[in-house]
């Protein structure tokens, strides 16, 4: 926070003193990145002619007022100064140039403000020799700028592109709004292009020419598809640049750009067989609903085969810059047509000290236009044109396109056909009813409208999203995000006297629902950060957000579940019981009388699981689960308790030897007692002959981790009788309330601890067992046997489960095929049960710790590579973690094509257990990959990083790539649940 006298003070007291320069740039800085701020938008007086919208006349007034201020006589030389020879860029050109094009990079609405910023400044600047050519230092900042962008994606280890490629098209669109001005030369018929001497088009010409040999000379689809992608953001920018014919755009950008992309690009959306598909290629089987669904499903399969099966944002906006360039498709988007320095104003006294009046004129640039030049750094530019065959040692890095290309998920209908809106006209008419204004105005968005507010809705999140810095200062916030996509209808200008918010939040609402639905742990936008913008939302409009909600909510349950992939599902659910959570559990109560009957069924249902995995959470996130019943569902649907706490999917027998668990019990909990005492105890012969005589192979086992996770048994009964009687409505007294104290305990700490301290004999205890079973192949499959105790006692609570698996691999107790024979229930005996729910995540966490223990092993449980044969090489490093993830993905590979060769139902759907068995297991190879490139080139201690390239080589040769795994699948053909797999994991 702020201290006294314009100090900066921290927690513990300490002020650190700001000299005045920096506080000076900091008050400069805040009115810089809030001039074009959409607030206390004001109408042109009427004494004023001018063409331009309330935002436009806004702006252009903000500027005026802010441009004294700026080019102030005190101000000019600690702003404005720059020196050429400067190393560091931002000295080179400048503070407040800096900051403009800071500000056009990070701030998605404003970019015609910054454009008309610039002009202002350049003008007001013009003549004084120290300070001349501001526009031209802000648009060699801005290449430089867009050069660094390039780079560091392309040749550097980038683990996603979001905000590089968010940046990148912020730039470029800056560049083109200030051709529009005639700052810069648009086109000039060039057939050649100058590197040093580019018009706009020119440099497009350029990019177009590096994507191409990406692909096709660097045999890299993503850095040309992401290159593609840039280039194609700035088409509706450089349509309305003057002099710029529409027919080169179409012929020398968009249509080679499309036959690229239609060559090399393949969504991974494509339902089904994409790897990170949100949709199924078709909805599971949902037991009891079958008949109904099937007309709805051929309905459904036929519009998505007349709307070409737009998955993506990069197909949605090769359409739209179909339809931009076709005559007779308009736009409201407002951003390449806003024009704020049109109402740009000179104000200058020509005789200070004679009393003269000051004289206004508008702002124009006179001089002529810039032409662009790329500076010598950019390295990317230098290697892709100059062909493969160059002594370059740079290489061309393969890089994630997550947060460059999103997931579609129309969730309030797909945009209207601009070929077909007379028969979608009839068709409401047809429908009658009333009708809710705003989500009939959002559905009347156009094509076009639809696919640019959610781009721009998807850059603001980017650009707001909250971060911490190296010093520990936080910026951004989700309030300010929310704040900012409630904005956004400001750049899409109704017609005549409508208000352009209408229909605005179904808007906001089906793009963050879209990117819910995708959200992973490694996503750019993550899943609590979209949860609590939705939060702020709600509580900025609560009544509209609220509406769009409960609308979006019904589509999801009723339409999209069964055909949603189970991460998708997943993630809906964690975000309702977040939502829930944070408002109090305010939710109209016929929602869950219609849920009630899926959530307590014993069938297998997309709608029930959803409705229950919520259920769990929202209990998990509570200490006491009774406020839930209370000010939720208790009065209207009261069997909805029973499922706040996890269904036990492995009721295992009670423990055969009673008594050894008694006395193990006392040991651990009563006695603390030493870990080595207690396992001498435990492999004696008392012991040895009360477990033999209860003819079970791992009863030593058994009892220990009954006794370790007690507090959980305590837990969960404490916890299902509060709900008992929070149903009953019966009042407890004194003996409750000790109950209740269980509820209170920090069980996951006693657990944890207890896991820690008696690793060692746990250890122990599960090696003496596995003696009698067959040895080291009977260790693997008593560690399965101890994970299926653990469920049975956890799995009412999914996050005490999660922690327990954790600590049990991080302490070597258990090993990762240990972890995948349990949860793919090849334990060893006749007990027949589901695949345990979340299996992926769970077979993740074990590729994790596996790949991690490996790492460790081979420097010798340090840091550093031992180079004194206590540790591996680089090479055998390399080998060790392909074998250990090949291994592992192989084995879940077979045994899940078995299970799902047993369970096929029927030719064309799946039931629900083969759509987890299909998405987990993508899910899980994608997990792996992602864990063995980390591996590689963010590798722990002082180990020789590789490139990304480098490690894509590797992959593609070994037995963990697509190829080779998708060839493990090809035994069981006969499946059509496993031919769909083999399609997945050959994309990948």
């Amino acid at each position: 926070g702020r201290g006294r006298g314009g100090g900066r003070s921290n927690r513990f007291g300490h002020q650190q003193q700001v000299d005045p320069d920096t506080l000076l740039f900091r008050q400069i800085a805040s009115f810089v990145s809030r001039v074009g701020e959409f607030q206390n938008l004001r109408e042109p007086p009427e004494t004023e002619t001018t063409d331009l919208r309330k935002v436009e006349y806004t702006t252009a007034s903000n500027i005026n007022d802010l441009l004294p201020i700026l080019c102030a006589p005190d101000k000019l030389e600690r702003l404005l100064k720059y020196s050429p020879e400067a190393p560091k860029m931002e000295d080179k050109v400048g503070k407040l140039v800096h900051l403009v094009v800071s500000c056009v990079a990070d701030l998605p609405l404003q970019t015609p403000c910054y454009a008309a910023l610039t002009l202002a400044v350049h003008e007001q600047v013009k003549g004084n020799p120290a300070f001349e050519g501001f526009a031209t230092r802000c648009l060699q900042y801005a290449m430089a700028q867009i050069a660094k962008e390039l780079d560091t994606t392309l040749l550097t280890f980038n683990p996603t592109a979001a905000r590089s490629t968010c940046r990148l098209k912020l730039l470029l669109r800056y560049i083109c709004v200030l051709a529009n001005m005639g700052l810069v030369t648009p086109y000039e018929g060039e057939v050649t292009v100058d590197p040093n001497r580019m018009t706009v088009f020119g440099f497009a010409s350029v990019l177009v020419d590096a994507a191409t040999a990406a692909a096709e000379q660097f045999n890299n689809p993503t850095a040309s598809c992401w290159l593609a992608l840039t280039v194609l953001s700035s088409v509706p920018y450089l349509v309305e640049l003057p002099s710029m014919p529409r027919d080169v755009i179409e012929e020398k950008l968009c249509k080679p750009l499309e036959r690229l992309l239609g060559t090399y690009y393949k969504s991974s959306f494509t339902p089904g067989t994409g790897v990170t598909s949100l949709l199924l290629k078709e909805p599971q089987v949902e037991e009891g609903d079958e008949q109904d669904d099937d007309e709805e499903e051929e309905e459904e399969d036929d519009e998505a085969e007349g709307s070409g099966q737009i998955c993506d944002s990069l197909q949605d906006l090769l359409r739209a810059t179909k339809y931009w360039r076709k005559d007779g498709q308009a736009s409201r988007f407002a951003i390449p047509v806003d024009a704020p320095w049109k109402g740009l104003i000179l104000k200058a006294v020509p005789n200070p000290d004679s009393g003269e009046e000051t004289e206004s004129r508008p702002i124009t640039y006179t001089e002529s236009p810039l032409y662009l030049a790329f500076p010598q750094e950019c390295q990317l530019l230098n290697l892709l044109l100059s062909g493969p065959g160059s002594d370059s040692p740079l290489k061309l890095q393969y890089f994630n396109l997550e947060g460059a290309i999103f997931g579609r998920l129309p969730i309030f209908g797909s945009p209207p056909d601009p070929e077909e809106e007379d028969d979608e006209e009839e068709a409401e008419m047809e429908g009658g009813g009333t009708k809710n204004e705003q989500l009939e105005a959002f559905r009347a968005m156009s094509l076009l409208d639809r696919y640019f507010v959610a781009e721009t809705l998807r850059d603001c999140l980017l650009s707001h999203e909250s971060h911490v810095n190296p010093a520990g200062l936080q910026y951004g916030s989700a309030k300010s995000a929310a704040e900012e996509l409630l904005r956004v209808c400001h750049v899409f200008p109704a017609t005549g006297e409508d208000d352009p918010s209408k229909g605005m939040e179904y808007a906001i609402l089906e793009t963050i629902f879209a990117l819910l639905a995708q959200s992973t742990e490694h996503s750019s936008l993550r899943h609590i950060y979209l949860s609590r913008v939705l939060l702020e939302l709600t509580r900025l409009e609560p009544s509209r957000v609220s509406q769009a909600l409960a609308i979006a909510i019904t589509n999801l349950f009723q339409d999209y579940l069964p055909a949603l992939v189970p991460a998708a599902r997943e993630n809906f659910s964690c975000w309702f019981a977040f939502h829930l959570t944070n408002t109090d559990y305010q939710w109209p109560s016929a929602y869950w009388q219609l849920w009630e009957p899926y959530a307590t069924s014993d069938k297998e249902s997309s709608r029930g699981t959803f409705v229950r995995r919520a259920l769990h959470l929202m209990a998990e996130n509570v200490g006491d689960p009774t406020i839930i019943v209370k000010q939720s569902f208790g009065g209207v649907a009261p069997s909805l308790t029973k499922e706040l706490l996890g269904r036990n999917c492995v009721p295992l027998e009670e423990s055969p030897v009673v008594s050894l668990e008694s006395e193990i019990n006392r040991r651990i909990w009563d006695n603390q007692e030493d870990p080595t005492i207690l396992f001498e105890y435990l492999q004696g012969e008392e012991v040895g002959a009360a477990v033999s005589a209860s003819n079970s192979g791992w009863a030593r086992t058994d009892a220990f981790v009954r006794v370790l996770l007690d507090p959980l048994r305590q837990l969960e009964e404490g916890t299902r009788a509060v709900l008992e009687k929070a149903v009953t409505g019966v009042e407890g007294g004194e003996d409750d309330m000790e109950d209740d104290s269980n509820l209170s305990k920090d069980v996951y700490a006693l657990i944890i601890g207890a896991i820690e301290r008696y690793k060692a004999t746990l250890v122990g205890v599960l090696a003496k067992d596995a003696e009698a079973s067959g040895g080291e192949a009977a260790l693997v499959q008593g560690g399965a046997f101890l994970l299926r105790r653990v469920e049975s006692m956890a799995s009412f609570n999914s996050s005490l489960l999660e922690s327990v698996v954790v600590s049990l691999l991080q302490n070597r107790v258990v090993n990762g095929m240990s972890v995948l024979k349990w949860v793919l229930r090849d334990v060893g005996d006749s007990l027949v049960a589901p695949i345990v729910p979340g299996w992926s995540k769970f077979s993740s966490i074990a590729v994790r710790e596996c790949l991690m223990s490996t790492a460790s092993d081979s420097t010798a449980g340090g840091t550093m590579t031992i180079d004194d044969g206590g540790g591996a090489s680089e090479d055998e490093f390399v080998t060790n973690l392909i074998s250990k993830l090949g291994q592992v993905l192989n084995y879940a590979l077979q045994r899940v094509c078995s299970i799902l060769v047993t369970t096929q139902l029927d030719e064309k759907k799946l039931k629900p257990v083969q759509v987890d068995l299909v998405e987990g297991m993508k899910n899980l190879v994608i997990a792996g990959k992602i864990l063995f490139t980390s591996s590689l080139t963010q590798p722990s201690g002082i180990r020789k990083p590789l490139l990304a390239s480098e490690v894509e080589d590797i992959v593609s040769k070994s037995e963990i790539s697509g190829t080779s795994l998708a060839a493990v699948c090809a035994s069981d053909l006969s499946s059509a649940a496993v031919v769909l797999l083999k399609q997945s994991l050959e994309n990948i």
